[in-house]
């Protein structure tokens, strides 16, 4: 619409105005001005659908199919009578069941949220939200426009545990969207004062059992006195061959003493990086402990930090550690079972106008 009628019949219209044709000039700026209020009238329409919803669901050729055959059918000749069937050919892109995993078999997503956090770990029947973006004084809300349209678009209702890491707004920032929108099972936080409903302490030493997956929590110990970063909840979860960790913002002094204390649990096959790639975090003692195959570092694109720090980059290389971030790939999906599947939303989604990293 604005390239090639708005935009091209104002700037024509200018000139006709210029040269003195004011007659011209009005006729063309009235279409310009009228093509710009039917967009304006159609993008009120299309406000009230959530379509933000649509960019997560996993589109195959069978709905790819089905959608295209229920158009062709909904603009046929009235006369073949056939119109009323785009209906039901449509509700069934609507009952495409989940994908079911199997028994120790476990999903990391981590959400592109920009400079905040936000994993959704699942399981066969579970699901854990691991940190919830940022908030902004103008209202804008990762948990809205990113965490709920993806929950939503694979069906889920339901979250068996939250996991808020520390007080920070890029990892707590999204919370009360979260709680509006879903039920909750439980909610564990290093901060529960900053959540206003029940919410249990994190602490070393809770674990659970979910379709054979062992989730953990290593981080903080009841004898520590981290606060702010390093008292943010660390959490392990395996399944026996492959296991991730999931580290919040913990900076060196949570590093040297989870090595000092945990080293046994820390060894990874996949290690979110600790805060973002700061160079405060990502030692090498814990990072020879860990001994990851993938790091995930998750980070808003140009961010003001200069997230992750070149020097801790050089860490990973140095150590041999394949790394992805979520300013080049987008969501990360990191399917753990019998395999590793890694996937990136810009490679696999790619589209001429995403942007892509060198």
């Amino acid at each position: 619409m604005f390239s090639f009628i708005i935009t091209p019949f104002a700037l024509l219209g200018a000139l006709f105005n210029f040269i003195g044709l004011t007659t011209l000039a009005e006729i063309v700026f009235s279409i310009a001005n009228q093509a710009l209020l039917y967009l304006s009238i159609l993008l009120e329409q299309l406000q009230q659908f959530e379509f933000h919803k649509w960019h997560y669901a996993q589109t195959s050729l069978v709905d790819l199919t089905l959608f295209i055959l229920a158009i062709f059918i909904a603009i046929s000749p009235k006369g073949l009578k056939l119109r009323w069937l785009s209906v039901p050919i449509l509700g069934l892109l609507f009952l495409t069941p989940n994908q079911k995993m199997d028994s120790r078999s476990m999903r990391i997503s981590t959400l592109d949220v920009g400079q905040g956090l936000a994993h959704v770990v699942q399981t066969r029947n579970h699901i854990l939200l691991f940190d919830t973006g940022a908030r902004y004084p103008s209202g804008f809300n990762l948990g809205n426009s990113v965490i709920t349209p993806y929950l939503q678009a694979k069906h889920i209702q339901y979250l068996d545990k939250v996991i808020v890491s520390h007080g920070d707004n890029d990892h707590i920032g999204g919370i009360n969207n979260i709680l509006e929108n879903f039920q909750v099972g439980e909610i564990l936080s290093s901060v529960p004062e900053k959540i206003q409903v029940k919410v249990t302490n994190c602490q070393a030493g809770q674990q659970w059992q979910w379709d054979g997956i062992l989730f953990e929590i290593l981080n903080p110990d009841k004898k520590s006195t981290f606060k702010r970063n390093n008292a943010s909840c660390v959490l392990k979860v395996s399944n026996g061959k492959y296991s991730a960790l999931l580290t919040g913002d913990i900076e060196k002094e949570a590093e040297y003493y989870l090595v000092k204390n945990k080293k046994e649990k820390l060894k990874s096959t996949l290690l979110i990086a600790p805060h973002h790639g700061s160079r405060t975090s990502s030692t090498q003692p814990f990072l020879t402990a860990v001994s990851p195959e993938l790091i995930i570092i998750s980070n808003g694109f140009q961010n003001r930090f200069r997230h992750p720090s070149k020097a801790v980059m050089k860490r990973y290389q140095y150590n041999g550690i394949k790394t992805l971030q979520t300013d080049c790939s987008g969501q990360i999906d990191v399917f753990l079972s019998d395999k590793i599947e890694i996937q990136e939303y810009r490679k696999n989604a790619k589209r001429y106008y995403l942007r892509q990293c060198e």
